[in-house]
């Protein structure tokens, strides 16, 4: 999975930079999650756009 998160990452900056929507990434981060259109209630977008990434973040700098 971090492999192809890696990819993602690099295509998504090579094609649109740093300048993207919460709305388009959702989408991506559900196209990820191989998650139908049933089950994207499942995964709010306030909690992938922000609250996942701030605990991510929190994450990273403790281990360094």
């Amino acid at each position: 999975m971090q492999e192809k998160l890696y990819e993602k990452i690099k295509q998504i900056r090579k094609e649109k930079g740093f300048s993207y929507s919460d709305e388009y990434m959702d989408d991506v981060c559900m196209e990820l999650f191989e998650t139908g259109k049933d089950k994207k209630n499942r995964f709010k977008m306030s909690q992938i756009c922000g609250e996942a990434v701030d605990e991510y973040i929190r994450k990273i700098v403790l281990q360094v």
